[in-house]
């Protein structure tokens, strides 16, 4: 069963059984057995009983001295809870009209109301002790609860509006019946029992007959309505006014009869006819209520999410602001500016592009939830058809089959709403909504439009991405790192503890040359060089175990190895996004630098060993990167000399004394000298050198630059 659904019919009886047995009190004369289990679960819920127990002693002695502290805390806590209950229910409502949450409401007023109502017929069943008023109070306040209901009808679902108007008619059945069992006829006391019997049977007999009849006049009752004003609307003659054609008394009236919009031609489609309709009779509840902070809402509301136009839909929200919205309107159209400011800060709430970091493993984490929910629905169909071809099938195994597909899609189907819901503007994950539809429900007319959204989403991506590159030409790269993540421009890697990847995006299997789901699983320091590699996961281990920074919160100049085994520099922000200890993620936000075309690198140790080589490297010299890893740098040359010079420069810069610390550059840089390289295929090339000192982690390598 949906969850939705779930949630709704506990709510639904649970509100019930808790005025129900508020009003059937066995001091009253009720027939019934107080000692029972029954009884004991169905008054559970009864506020008396916990109020009575705050209220200590009952209200005799609560003015007395032992009592009067116990009481006065009791009092200030229940209207603690009564003030807090109250705000709650203030955010109950719905701004989306087309919302498909069973309990949805277009506003709080019914419930803020109706809760009063349940706490007055509470504190009249503690406070009042002659029990014929009581009854009669509790009797009222019932019969105005059930016209509230019906009146207002507050849930966009109507057949929640007719179960709450027959529940609560039953319970003002009961509560009338309660002051006809008190004023009982006089007579002996079997009399007076075979009456209070008589009375307690027809009370439950009564039950089911009466909130069917509830049920059914607040059915009759807004199908008749709804009918006879959207045909006042069809058949009204071009320019006729709205007051002739009908006049509403409230906005709450044409927000109920606007609902004829909440009508889908499948799952996902709205019947325009009726969107026409109820467009047309909103309008003409702004002709009748033009300064009304709620009739202007309404509009707003369905400008955004009926008409998808939230651009019209802001400009409302704005004239509802300088309309004297109530409290309660005040807090509907903060939570509409919200929602327009979260879309806005997070371009469009697409969860991919310019997010925090932590909001950025959110969406990785959402976006793979669907995408495991997805892949069981395949699994499961994939198991079905490798069943049928076996020799011999059962019913009972087809039958289970069948169920887990069902199963499957419905639970994946539930996964990518629930997701969509929250990056309504991501094209990566509408994409895969559209493959689902497309491979699993074999619904190809959906797909298409959902594949349609996600080509217009990624082409606006497009644009903005090329503004960010022009911006990033003289903006704050490092700020940004470090702040944002943007996946149009960036590489991302998260790994775990361990240095293995916990996740990569496309972006960094295009940087460092793998194929999707090669770098999952495998230890971050495979992209690194030797011999960085090899003291990568003491760099983790000593963060956790120490706290000291090496690369954290900082954007650093590195250089990493690509699949080919060549290195390429890049910039690199690494921050910690979750847990602590053994379980901490980090997450390393890349970007890469270009190099200057006229320029190739190698880079060497203080001992003079070659580390690495860049891909200009190989490409000029015409030799493998196997062919010059861990070689002694002057054998790249013809004559060595020039080499020999630079390594003992590095060696002589790394002595006690030789150097200022971490981070200086040779004296000089060495000026410009020049040597020959050797070239595997043709004549040797003359370059000229240049020596950079460069950090990585706690060790010092020199990069020799050579231009031609």
């Amino acid at each position: 069963m949906n969850e939705n659904l779930k949630f709704t019919i506990i709510k639904l009886m649970f509100d019930f059984t808790q005025l129900f047995a508020l009003v059937v009190n066995p001091a009253h004369g009720w027939r019934v057995d107080s000692t029972s289990v029954y009884w004991q679960i169905l008054t559970f819920s009864r506020w008396d009983h916990i109020v009575s127990q705050i209220l200590v002693g009952g209200w005799s002695v609560c003015y007395e001295p032992p009592h009067l502290v116990p009481f006065a805390i009791g009092l200030a806590t229940q209207v603690v809870f009564v003030l807090a209950a109250v705000i709650f229910f203030t955010g109950e409502f719905e701004v989306n009209p087309i919302s498909r949450r069973f309990t949805c409401s277009a506003h709080s007023h019914v419930e803020v109301r109706a809760f009063m109502l349940k706490v007055a017929m509470t504190v009249v069943y503690i406070t009042v002790g002659w029990l014929k008023i009581q009854t009669a109070v509790q009797a009222c306040l019932c019969l105005a609860l059930t016209w509230i209901f019906f009146k207002n009808m507050p849930y966009m679902f109507a057949i929640i509006n007719h179960i709450r108007v027959g529940s609560y008619l039953a319970v003002t059945w009961t509560a009338i019946l309660a002051v006809v069992i008190l004023f009982k006829p006089s007579g002996d006391d079997a009399g007076l029992r075979a009456y209070e019997q008589r009375i307690t049977s027809v009370m439950l007999f009564g039950l089911g007959p009466v909130a069917l009849l509830g049920f059914a006049a607040s059915y009759l009752r807004l199908a008749y309505w709804s009918r006879f004003v959207r045909r006042r609307f069809k058949e009204a003659p071009p320019g006729s006014k709205v007051k002739d054609i009908y006049r509403f008394r409230d906005p709450i009236e044409v927000e109920i009869i606007a609902r004829v919009a909440r009508h889908w031609i499948d799952d996902e489609v709205l019947d325009m006819d009726r969107v026409k309709e109820a467009e047309a009779i909103i309008k003409a509840g702004l002709v009748l209520f033009p300064t009304r902070a709620f009739m202007i809402m309404l509009y707003s509301n369905f400008l955004w999410d009926v008409l998808d136009n939230p651009q019209a839909g802001y400009s409302q929200l704005q004239a509802a602001k300088k309309a004297a919205p109530n409290y309660m309107e005040r807090f509907a159209i903060y939570r509409r500016e919200q929602e327009h400011l979260a879309r806005t800060a997070q371009t469009k709430g697409n969860g991919e592009s310019t997010l925090d970091l932590v909001s950025y493993v959110e969406f990785q984490r959402n976006y793979r939830l669907a995408m495991r929910a997805h892949r069981e629905a395949l699994l499961a169909t994939r198991n079905f058809w490798q069943y049928l071809l076996q020799q011999h099938i059962t019913f009972t195994h087809l039958s289970k089959s069948l169920n887990a597909i069902e199963s499957a899609v419905i639970k994946a189907d539930k996964v990518y709403r629930t997701v969509l819901e929250r990056y309504p503007y991501s094209a990566k994950m509408i994409k895969g909504y559209a493959r689902f539809l497309e491979g699993v429900k074999n619904d190809p007319w959906r797909a298409s439009k959902f594949y349609t959204e996600a080509e217009k989403l990624e082409a606006e991506r497009e644009e903005e991405a090329a503004a960010l590159e022009l911006e990033g030409l003289d903006g704050d790269n490092d700020s940004r790192l470090l702040n944002k993540v943007d996946e149009r421009v960036n590489a991302v890697i998260i790994i775990n503890s361990r240095g293995q990847i916990q996740m990569a995006n496309k972006l960094s299997y295009a940087m460092f040359g793998y194929s999707k789901g090669e770098l999952e699983g495998k230890n971050v320091a495979m992209l690194m060089p030797l011999p960085f590699s090899q003291r990568h996961n003491g760099y983790i281990k000593r963060h956790i175990t120490t706290g000291r920074e090496t690369v954290m919160n900082r954007v650093t100049d590195l250089v990493a190895l690509h699949k080919d085994r060549y290195v390429f520099p890049f910039r690199l922000a690494v921050s910690k996004v979750s847990g602590a200890g053994d379980d901490s993620l980090f997450m390393g936000v890349i970007m890469g630098v270009e190099p200057p075309s006229d320029t190739a690198n190698v880079y060497i140790l203080s001992g003079g060993s070659v580390a690495a080589v860049d891909q200009a490297f190989v490409d000029w010299f015409g030799f493998t990167v196997e062919d010059y890893i861990g070689q002694p740098v002057h054998t790249l040359a013809m004559d060595p000399s020039p080499f020999k010079r630079l390594v003992e420069e590095v060696t002589r810069h790394d002595s006690p004394g030789g150097g200022s610390g971490e981070g200086d550059s040779c004296p000089a840089f060495l000026g410009a000298k020049h040597a020959i390289i050797k070239h595997k295929y043709t004549d040797p090339v003359d370059v000229s050198l240049r020596l950079k000192a460069t950090v990585y982690g706690t060790r010092h390598t020199r990069t020799a630059v050579k231009p031609a």
